[in-house]
C-alpha cells in the first residue's frame, strides 16, 4: 500500500500588501498575491502549438481564474487561493494512487514513501537481487512526474528533481540512490 506520509499545508507568507515573489525555477514564477496565486510557466512546459488552448479548458474545469497564453508561448496561471490549495491536494491525491498502483503492479516494490514536500522518495523492495533482475524499476519513472509537478507548483526550488533511496526490504539497508532527472539514463 502507498504511503500516508504525504501531506502539505498551503501556509500563507505574511506580506505588506506587496506581492511577494515566493521563488523563480528558471522561467516559473510563483507569486502570492494574497488572494491568489500565479504561476507563470514557461512554453516549455505549456506543450505543443495550439495546447494553450486545450489548456484553457482544463483550467476552467479545474477552478483555476486565469489561464493566458502569452506571446512568446509561456503560460500565466491565475489561481483562487483555494483553487490552487486543491490542486495540491490532488496532485498528492494522484501520487498516492499512482503509488498503491504500481505496488500492486511490480511484483518486487513493496511500498513507497514520500516527503511532505514530494522531494524525497524511499522505495523498500522485496530484495536488491530480485529488484535488480527485474524491469519493476520502469514502474517508478512516473513518480518524478508527480513530484516535480508539485515542486513546480509549490515554487518552493530552485532545482526541480526527485531524490530516490531504494531499500533492501529484508537487510533494510540502502542499495541504490537516484536523482531524476538527472539519473534518468541510469536504471532507477
Amino acid at each position: 500500500a502507498a504511503a500516508d506520509k504525504v501531506i502539505y499545508e498551503y501556509q500563507q507568507t505574511e506580506t505588506d500588501e506587496e506581492t511577494e515573489v515566493k521563488n523563480v525555477i528558471g522561467d516559473i514564477n510563483v507569486k502570492d498575491n494574497g488572494d491568489t496565486i500565479v504561476v507563470n510557466v514557461p512554453k516549455d512546459l505549456v506543450s505543443v502549438e495550439n495546447q494553450g488552448e486545450a489548456d484553457k479548458k482544463v483550467a476552467e474545469a479545474n477552478g483555476i481564474e486565469e489561464y493566458i497564453v502569452n506571446s512568446d508561448g509561456s503560460a500565466t496561471v491565475t489561481y483562487k487561493r483555494e483553487a490552487y490549495k486543491e490542486r495540491l491536494e490532488n496532485l498528492k491525491n494522484e501520487f498516492n494512487s499512482e503509488m498503491e498502483k504500481i505496488c500492486s503492479k511490480y511484483s518486487t516494490i513493496e511500498k513507497i514513501e514520500c516527503d511532505n514536500d514530494m522531494k524525497n522518495i524511499t522505495v523498500y523492495v522485496t530484495n536488491e537481487k530480485d529488484y535488480s533482475d527485474s524491469l519493476d524499476c520502469l514502474g517508478l519513472l512516473s513518480v518524478h512526474l508527480y513530484c516535480g509537478s508539485y515542486q513546480v507548483l509549490t515554487g518552493k526550488y530552485d532545482e526541480i528533481k526527485t531524490y530516490y533511496s531504494l531499500i533492501d526490504s529484508t537487510t533494510g539497508k540502502e542499495f541504490k540512490t537516484n536523482v531524476l532527472p538527472d539519473d534518468f539514463a541510469n536504471k532507477v
